[in-house]
């Protein structure tokens, strides 16, 4: 199974999915797996090959890998596919998951909807970014979060420090179980680190999301 793509950047993009085991045998068993992506459902490009044990039944296998090169503003389309090293035959392909690369440099927020698998309906909403100050120098540069959701008002989120390619993971916050929501994100520069976005921080990027799983 392949999820909507995180860090979005005009020229990149991190993509991930899930190998879900039905393993009955305790010994466990090699998977090798792949990704496809193009700008159509054609693809036409394979990366990030990789392989991995699995050994618990049951379990689901994250794999993620990241993406370059691509042009701003322009639709692509991934897929995961995975096979086991014991049998013949071709891999096992996931749906189509399509995103679109945005055109600005800057900070770009990129919501992902958490998802109650037997009802269909989201729960919370996964929050990352790209394009975000980073700390080269031993002073932390410090980036809050609020969220609103379903029109109320911004809430004191989160406070996180962008990695070494100016990501950054704010979290999830979660909903009633079944109930379909809308999100309103905004992030700014947080130099007391309040979660709170106070007169004269700079806002940096916000996004907004209506739950569709």
């Amino acid at each position: 199974m392949a999820h909507p793509a995180r860090f979005l950047a005009s020229t990149s993009a991190t993509v991930e999915g899930r190998i879900h085991s039905q393993l009955t045998d305790p010994n466990g068993i090699g998977v090798r797996y792949f990704y496809e992506y193009g700008e159509t459902t054609g693809y036409g490009t394979r990366f990030g090959f990789g392989s991995t044990v699995i050994n618990r039944p049951g379990s689901d296998y994250g794999i993620q890998t990241k993406l370059t090169g691509l042009e701003p503003g322009t639709t692509y389309h991934y897929r995961l596919c995975a096979s086991d090293e014991e049998n013949a035959g071709d891999p096992i392909c996931s749906a189509d998951v399509p995103f679109t690369t945005p055109t600005t440099t800057g900070p770009y927020l990129t919501l992902v909807p958490y998802c109650n698998a037997p009802t269909g309906l989201a729960e919370g909403v996964d929050i990352t970014g790209t394009g975000f100050p980073t700390s080269p120098g031993p002073t932390p540069v410090y980036i809050g979060a609020e969220l609103a959701r379903d029109g109320g008002p911004f809430q004191g989120h989160s406070t996180q420090i962008a990695n070494a390619d100016g990501d950054v993971s704010i979290g999830a916050t979660w909903g009633p179980r079944g109930q379909v929501h809308v999100y309103d994100v905004r992030t700014f520069l947080d130099p007391n680190f309040n979660a709170q976005q106070d007169p004269g921080e700079q806002l940096l990027a916000t996004g907004h999301y209506a739950d569709h799983c």
